[in-house]
């Protein structure tokens, strides 16, 4: 509980501070990705914070395949923290909308191109993930939970198409993540924090080639398949 304390207090008094210096940043240096860039320093300040340390496999992978879509499991806050500090900038996030009615934090989310999407999949959803596009150009990775949000038990659950959708217009590669232990180290809706190690396996490109739209549902079952082979057998889907 005094870690969850911990993490809580740095949140409340360091996401205003490092969002400010975020955008200071970026207005001094425009295209210099210094947005992602704290993000990317606060992820580990904050896993440091927790006790976490994150056990990465096949880094090399989102360095070799750029643009890309990445698409990961999410069972915890932590799953965030481990995505923005390992992936490379430019990265963006595909993120609640919640999120983005913060004070000065949504400021920088929006400044820095990540992307507000709805629980309930909506046009808007759609006119928001064609702001990635010119990003994508840049040789950016963009970064879904394609579950939606937060698994309560650990376990992998259906994707929604959002981000399979973007990967086959733009025909780029889609990169499946494995995020192993996160949620016991940090549950769902809890405050407590239990020190350990998170792996995040970076998994093999999966080709868009040759793909259209009406694939989209095979697309995401693809990745979903290649996730829970690779998660634990208490991660898996159920049955």
């Amino acid at each position: 509980m005094v870690r969850g304390i911990l993490v809580a207090l740095f949140h409340l008094l360091g996401v205003p501070l490092y969002s400010l210096a975020a955008i200071v940043g970026d207005l001094l240096f425009p295209g210099r990705e210094w947005i992602p860039r704290v993000g990317a320093a606060w992820s580990r300040h904050t896993l440091r914070l927790a006790g976490v340390r994150i056990a990465v496999e096949g880094a090399e992978i989102l360095a070799e395949n750029r643009p890309a879509v990445l698409a990961a499991n999410h069972t915890s806050a932590m799953d965030i923290y481990a995505v923005c500090a390992n992936v490379p900038v430019p990265y963006r996030m595909v993120a609640k909308a919640e999120l983005f009615r913060i004070p000065i934090f949504g400021r920088a989310l929006l400044r820095a191109g990540f992307v507000p999407l709805q629980r309930r999949p909506s046009r808007k959803d759609l006119q928001a993930i064609e702001r990635v596009r010119r990003d994508l150009r840049k040789g950016a990775i963009v970064c879904f939970f394609p579950e939606g949000t937060r698994s309560p038990d650990g376990r992998l659950r259906p994707f929604k198409t959002g981000a399979f959708v973007l990967a086959i217009r733009e025909g780029i590669p889609v990169i499946p993540v494995a995020i192993e232990g996160a949620y016991r180290v940090q549950r769902r809706g809890s405050l407590v924090i239990r020190p350990g190690t998170i792996r995040f396996r970076v998994l093999e490109p999966i080709s868009t080639a040759g793909r259209s739209l009406d694939e989209r549902m095979a697309l995401a079952r693809v990745c979903h398949d290649r996730i829970a082979a690779a998660l634990p057998p208490d991660q898996r889907p159920a049955g």
